[in-house]
């Protein structure tokens, strides 16, 4: 996954759920994998099963987050309990759910950022305009995409998914990640 070879990690995922790997957990990163090569049919019932699986209701709305964008892609509605899950004024990342169902704007997540504080709001921040740049290519926007993707890279928050994941949408995009 880290290298960009997404098939063959949705390959691995796929073993370690053969192998007894927590579900949620092979669900959600088979789903980036999948997500990422442009297999979003796939990457979308992979998200499904990850959010049905968590227990953790903030590890349930990242999934969802994912879910939502894949749907995007395939030009797919919202589920109702999906869309139910996104909330404008909700705790992060609902608002990203929010975002993909047409509730907010990118403009308005950015704004619920700048609401919080400190480390909170950094990781919000490079997580939001990741989001924000898979929203905009997901609406045929790649300019404004590449320009939020950049800034989530510009965060620095290396250690963060959506940081490595910014830089594989740069190279796809054609730009510098």
């Amino acid at each position: 996954w880290s290298r960009g070879e997404f098939a063959a990690a949705a390959s691995d995922y796929g073993k370690a759920l053969a192998l007894g790997h927590s579900a949620a957990d092979a669900y959600y990163r088979r789903g980036q994998a999948r997500f990422l090569e442009g297999r979003f049919d796939t990457a979308a019932q992979d998200f499904a099963k990850a959010a049905a699986d968590r227990t953790d209701a903030n590890d349930k709305a990242y999934a969802q987050v994912w879910q939502a964008l894949a749907l995007q892609r395939l030009a797919q509605p919202l589920p109702a309990p999906l869309a139910a899950a996104g909330d404008p004024k909700g705790a992060w990342p609902r608002p990203l759910i929010a975002m993909v169902g047409g509730q907010v704007a990118p403009e308005q997540v950015l704004e619920l950022i700048a609401r919080k504080e400190g480390d909170d709001r950094e990781l919000a921040l490079a997580e939001g305009w990741f989001y924000i740049g898979e929203f905009q290519l997901g609406s045929n926007q790649p300019d404004k995409a590449r320009e939020a993707f950049g800034k989530a890279r510009a965060q620095g928050i290396t250690r963060a998914a959506e940081h490595a994941a910014a830089g594989f949408e740069l190279q796809r995009l054609g730009a510098r990640p």
